[in-house]
């Protein structure tokens, strides 16, 4: 069940899909208006922060569906996303309890492998399970649309966007509960280390996947050893293919010949 904090902000629900903190402010609102592409398609549009509004905001699809906890007596051990290469290369599907770190250069079209991952993870396409999961991102200027994210196959009755530029202590309820199974921080500068720490330990203890994803390339000489894996992700330009090459915890690359256009997680440029 949902901890005393994160029943807090998941609570309260008003008329308008607004909820509030214990300040008053709005911490959750849906999100409407027309799709920007700023990385591939990946369903973001400028905004800006009204006067006076909370640092950290929570956005959501309306809500057609009662926000319990999703987890079973049965609960599966890695996300499994029906891509064969892919499931191989994480040695049979992306552990829950894992801390991953991702090198994606902005706007190059990288994340759509987190689309990849919301999208297993909420449509139960990975035995047969649909958890709630959460996107973070550090990016004030932008917003999420959510009718384009459920054109790639996402099930926005179990995904909710947040806006934090400091999501490890502003949104830190929704790390320490089980109610979000997988998290994705969008964060354009490396954290802390020890925040990176804070957010392993939430992993293993919660059995959360939590992938922070940076712009550019990670390197080697970085000091971060929380993450179990650090890759770098992009598409090379003018071509088809999605590559994916460790810096910390795999040891060989991997190229998604034809990612973008797989027909069962609806991607398509």
């Amino acid at each position: 069940m949902a901890s005393t904090q994160l029943a807090h902000l998941l609570s309260g629900l008003l008329s308008d899909n607004r909820l509030r903190t214990a300040s008053g402010k709005p911490y959750i609102s849906a999100v409407t208006g027309p799709s920007t592409d700023y990385d591939q398609n990946m369903a973001i549009q400028p905004t800006s922060k009204a006067p006076g509004s909370s640092a950290a905001h929570l956005s959501t699809s309306p809500l057609t569906s009662p926000l319990t906890s999703p987890l079973t007596s049965h609960q599966e051990a890695n996300l499994c996303f029906g891509i064969s290469a892919l499931d191989n290369f994480f040695s049979g599907g992306l552990a829950f309890g894992t801390l991953l770190e991702m090198g994606i250069p902005f706007g190059n079209g990288g994340r759509r492998l987190l689309a990849l991952f919301m999208a297993t993870a909420t449509s139960g396409l990975s035995g047969g399970q649909k958890h709630w999961c959460l996107w973070i991102s550090a990016r004030p200027h932008l917003k999420a649309y959510p009718p384009a994210w459920q054109a790639l196959g996402v099930d926005l009755r179990r995904l909710r966007f947040a806006s934090s530029e400091s999501p490890v202590s502003e949104l830190k309820a929704a790390f320490l509960d089980d109610f979000f199974r997988v998290i994705i921080i969008d964060h354009p500068s490396p954290l802390e280390p020890d925040e990176y720490v804070f957010l392993a330990q939430c992993a293993r203890q919660h059995r959360k996947i939590i992938v922070v994803a940076r712009d550019g390339f990670l390197s080697p000489r970085d000091s971060n050893t929380a993450a179990r894996y650090r890759l770098n992700v992009w598409r090379p330009p003018r071509k088809n293919i999605l590559e994916i090459t460790p810096v910390r915890g795999l040891h060989r690359s991997l190229k998604l010949s034809s990612f973008f256009q797989h027909p069962d997680i609806k991607i398509a440029t």
